[in-house]
């Protein structure tokens, strides 16, 4: 019966390929860069968050004030005074002020829309509405 004996090569130089701490070193970088990433993802979904709010009072208070400037200056919901709007979407408020500007004629009115959400992030817009003739 034949023996058979291992034999153990021994590397030539540049073939010796990479050591066990090379590779945990490797393997640090590497999670640092992951967890920067994740870091920069939960902001940028933060900040997506906090953009939509701006984005939604903006269009809620363009909408009351798109919608006031459509009515007549003689309805009486252009009366002067304060309104609130009690279809406003959850937690959200819009609040409108109407003022007399002419005087006695009352031949125009200003307008203040003010949408805000419940984490306090508001919106105001302001117009001038002029007497339509209607």
């Amino acid at each position: 019966m034949r023996t058979t004996r291992a034999t153990c090569r021994i590397p030539r130089r540049g073939e010796r390929g990479f050591t066990l701490i090379e590779v945990l070193i490797a393997i640090v970088i590497f999670a640092i860069g992951i967890m920067a990433v994740m870091r920069m993802q939960v902001q940028a979904m933060t900040g997506t968050g906090v953009s939509r709010v701006y984005v939604d009072t903006a269009n809620l208070a363009q909408d009351r004030l798109e919608r006031l400037k459509a009515t007549s200056i003689r309805a009486a919901s252009m009366n002067a005074g304060s309104y609130n709007d009690a279809t406003a979407p959850n937690n959200y408020t819009i609040q409108w002020t109407i003022a007399d500007n002419g005087g006695a004629t009352a031949a125009a009115k200003t307008i203040t829309v003010v949408a805000t959400h419940g984490s306090g992030r508001n919106t105001t817009l302001t117009a001038v509405k002029a007497d339509d003739g209607t």
